[in-house]
């Protein structure tokens, strides 16, 4: 994959985006994640690798958005999207996308477990009907990463 295009239905709405792909091979269970960038280090749509995003002078921890999921099983460990971003069809663009990169790989369709923040619970909500099978009723509540002021994900990786 080296490129994302965004729906002309989310154009007015979702900022213009570049991505990061991220493989954590020293990671006890194989994970991976996609990251969202805004800026003009590289052009909107552009899927990266680490490497790249390194050269180009950003840092990872600069990401907008970012989705971490367990390649084997497809249980989404973390979905973030900045607070001035929410509710612009980031999330949704960034989870549609690592979809189809791990379809492209041959990796588990990604799903849910249950353990859901507040934010992810209204997220899932509002999923697309294709993907209601994948996803668990809420079992356990999560406390929003902004309320304990922790990084999440990759940038919890990299503090």
């Amino acid at each position: 994959m080296v490129r994302i295009d965004v729906a002309e239905e989310l154009s007015d709405t979702c900022p213009r985006m570049w991505f990061a792909e991220v493989t954590h091979a020293t990671s006890a269970v194989p994970a991976a994640s996609l990251l969202a960038f805004r800026g003009t280090a590289f052009r909107p749509g552009a899927v990266v690798r680490p490497h790249e995003v390194a050269a180009a002078g950003v840092r990872m921890t600069d990401r907008i958005a970012e989705v971490r999921w367990w390649i084997r099983s497809g249980l989404v460990d973390t979905v973030t999207v900045e607070p001035v971003y929410r509710g612009r069809g980031v999330a949704r663009t960034l989870v549609t996308a690592a979809e189809g990169l791990r379809f492209l790989r041959g990796w588990a369709p990604l799903r849910s477990d249950g353990r859901l923040t507040d934010a992810g619970a209204a997220w899932l909500e509002s999923a697309p009907a294709a993907w209601q099978p994948r996803l668990a009723a809420r079992s356990e509540v999560l406390p929003d990463a902004d309320a304990e002021e922790e990084l999440t994900g990759v940038a919890r990786l990299l503090r």
